[in-house]
Parts: C-alpha cells; sequence; structure tokens
C-alpha cells in the first residue's frame, strides 16, 4: 500500500461523498426534483457497478436517501443506489437542468474506458459542478 495514494484516494471519496450530499440538499431546498450522474474524472479502473450511472437522471430524493448506503458500512446494502457507489467511484452529480440549457457544442465526449469528461465547458461552470476524482 502507498500511503501517498491511499491517503489522497480516501480525500478525494469523502470530498466526493459530501459534495454530493450538499448538492442534493441545495437542490432539494431550491425545489430541484432530478439530477444527472456524470463521470467526474478518469478512474484507474473500471468498477462494474460504478458505470452503470453515467448519464442517468435520478431524483434528488434517491441521492439523498441512498448517502453511502452502497457500500457503509461495509458490505452496505446490495443492490441500493448510491451516488458514489464506493471508495474510487468518479461519479458525481449537477442540475438535470443544466444538461438541457447547455448549447450543443458542449456535450459530454466519450473517453475510452475512462468514461466521459465534460468538454468546452467555461472553467467556472467546470468548478461549480464538478470536482476531480
Amino acid at each position: 500500500m502507498n500511503p501517498a495514494q491511499a491517503s489522497e484516494r480516501l480525500a478525494i471519496t469523502e470530498f466526493n461523498t459530501w459534495y454530493v450530499a450538499g448538492l442534493a440538499a441545495r437542490l432539494q431546498e431550491e425545489g430541484a426534483t432530478h439530477c444527472l450522474v456524470y463521470r467526474a474524472g478518469s478512474p484507474k479502473w473500471q468498477a462494474a457497478g460504478c458505470s452503470v450511472h453515467e448519464g442517468q437522471t435520478y431524483t434528488v430524493a434517491e441521492i439523498i436517501a441512498g448517502h453511502r448506503i452502497g457500500y457503509w458500512p461495509p458490505p452496505g446494502v446490495r443492490g441500493r443506489l448510491s451516488i458514489p457507489a464506493g471508495p474510487g467511484c468518479h461519479h458525481t452529480i449537477e442540475r438535470a437542468e443544466a444538461e438541457l440549457s447547455r448549447p450543443l457544442g458542449v456535450r459530454r465526449q466519450a473517453c475510452g474506458a475512462a468514461g466521459s469528461v465534460l468538454q468546452s465547458v467555461p472553467r467556472r461552470q467546470l468548478t461549480e459542478a464538478s470536482m476531480l476524482c
């Protein structure tokens, strides 16, 4: 085990977990009902349970109810929605409405086995609605 990599993975996973929880709570406060799941960073490996959520729209209530349920405490509740899906998962959420309001040239582009990334998004928008995993 590499202590530097392990601590970085833990920090990023925890940041993403609480980012999703905070954004979902904010969306709920603002009356939003749905959010979009996307891959915010390129993983070192592709977790099978993780990739099925990419590009999916879920209710904000589902995201809130699923906070860590799929993996914590171990072994988690199998089959329950949890974003991120577990440690090392690179999926996060954004407003579902944001996807519809983007200009045509700003769409998710395939990135091989690493999933997808946002391209042509202004830096302000990218840092507001994403995080690196």
